[in-house]
């Protein structure tokens, strides 16, 4: 497991595991974001494709608490943390196979 705590401004993004992304195996990946009250954050994994990103599971709910879970194959894949509306701290932890 891999644990971060970060603050967003309102609009931005921040990408963990770098905006290159990591190697993952085929299984299942689960992130958690716990933002601070008053804050709409989002939480997306995405996957390489080529030369651009798939987003391919999403938290997107008016919330600053968020959960993904999603069963994938190989491949690169990146979190993006979203800061949809409001500017905060939050913490966001994540496993990967």
């Amino acid at each position: 497991e891999s644990v971060h705590t970060n603050t967003l401004s309102g609009g931005a993004s921040q990408y963990w595991s770098g905006a290159d992304g990591f190697t993952a195996a085929a299984g299942e990946f689960s992130g958690c974001l716990d933002g601070v009250n008053g804050v709409d954050f989002d939480l997306y994994l995405q996957k390489k494709n080529g030369s651009s990103w798939t987003t391919v599971a999403r938290g997107i709910t008016p919330s600053p608490d968020e959960e993904v879970s999603y069963t994938g194959t190989a491949g690169t894949y990146r979190w993006r943390v979203h800061a949809y509306s409001g500017s905060g701290a939050y913490t966001f932890g994540y496993e990967a196979p």
